[in-house]
């Protein structure tokens, strides 16, 4: 063979080999880049499900609050209003780190939900001072602004379960299109190993072959 069709060939080669290293960065990068956007998208998931367990935490401790105080209305049973005020509390607890892992209060739950300690506190007084019609007739009033109040934090909390799982399904697909994106580059990569190598085996032979004395 000519050195012509030698050099050809080593052109050949290593253009090959270029655009097979190039494919395989790029496949690289994709790999990456859905890794990343596994990660991000499994934080997403976590923290709108966290999101949703602290609205529904800071919902529960305030309707047990409010059963609380209606059993104390009903009976008198001082014993009541400390459970009150701790379920209270936590509850207070509970929705301000939910609005603040919301980033905002466009529902005003905060202004809401102050409103109702405030009048179960009246409530309270009413029954200490043995006004018991008055305080079973503030809690009847108060009883429509409540429901309003825990149907809307049951939409925000459907909404975060919503997102979550949505950002959780888009994580599993990220994954899934990593692992596979991953499995392409090692196998690709394996066949420009192997390719290589028989490149430099068969030019090793040509090397021996032309460097062979002639008869």
């Amino acid at each position: 063979m000519s050195n012509n069709g030698t050099s050809l060939i080593s052109r050949r080669t290593i253009i090959a080999v270029a655009l097979a290293c190039l494919v395989l960065a790029v496949m690289t990068m994709a790999t990456l880049w859905q890794a990343a956007v596994h990660h991000s998208k499994a934080n997403d998931a976590q923290t709108h499900a966290n999101t949703a367990a602290l609205f529904q935490s800071a919902e529960t401790e305030g309707k047990t609050a409010s059963q609380l105080v209606q059993q104390y209305v009903a009976t008198g049973d001082a014993t009541l209003i400390p459970q009150v005020q701790s379920h209270t509390q936590t509850g207070v607890q509970q929705l301000t780190a939910a609005i603040q892992s919301v980033g905002g209060d466009p529902n005003g739950f905060i202004d809401t939900g102050s409103q109702m300690v405030q009048a179960g506190g009246r409530a309270i007084a009413l029954r200490q001072s043995g006004d018991v019609a008055g305080a079973a007739k503030l809690l009847t009033d108060l009883s429509p602004q409540f429901n309003a109040y825990t149907a809307a934090q049951d939409q925000v909390i459907a909404s975060e379960q919503a997102a979550s799982a949505s950002a959780l399904s888009s994580a599993d697909n990220a994954k899934t299109a990593t692992i596979w994106l991953a499995i392409l580059a090692g196998v690709f990569a394996a066949a420009i190993v192997v390719g290589g190598l028989v490149v430099v085996s068969r030019s090793a032979r040509r090397g021996a072959v032309g460097a062979a004395p002639s008869v």
